[in-house]
This record gives structure tokens, sequence and C-alpha cells, in this order.
């Protein structure tokens, strides 16, 4: 994996975290509730909060496609992110 990438996560709003990713990891730096969604790379990015589900901790991402990350917060924060 290459060097991790610190994002900050925009409040109330879906932030893209990671692009055309098939796996990595990505860590909560944050204690505030994120939710996550993902698409396939190229599709329109999500719009409304209730595409998200909720997470803690840590993700893996392992996927045989190429798909872009959004991470959501109701307040600012950050994702680590290995890819």
């Amino acid at each position: 994996m290459a060097n991790p990438l610190i994002v900050v996560v925009l409040a109330n709003q879906w932030t893209k975290v990671a692009t055309a990713v098939t796996g990595g990891v990505i860590d909560q730096m944050t204690d505030d509730m994120m939710l996550q969604t993902y698409r396939e790379t190229g599709e329109v990015a999500p719009v409304d909060r209730e595409e998200g589900v909720q997470w803690e901790g840590q993700m893996e991402i392992s996927n045989n496609t190429a798909i872009d990350i959004y991470i959501w917060s109701e307040v600012e924060g950050k994702v680590r992110v290995s890819i």
C-alpha cells in the first residue's frame, strides 16, 4: 500500500475520500459518527445522507471493479486512507 493520506471530511455533505480503488483501508480519526457509501468510478456522487451506512473504526475495501468511496459526518472530521 502507498503512504496513507489524511483527508478532511467536511460537515453535512458527502466527501470523496478515495477514487478508483479496488483495495485498501480507511481509518476513522475522530470519534464522531460517520456514514460511508461507494459508487463505481465514473458514476454520479451520492446526494442524500440516507444513502450511507454507519461505520466506526476501520473499513477494509475489497472490490473487483474500481470504486469511489464517500464519507459523511455531521461535524468536520478526518480519515486516514491507505490504498
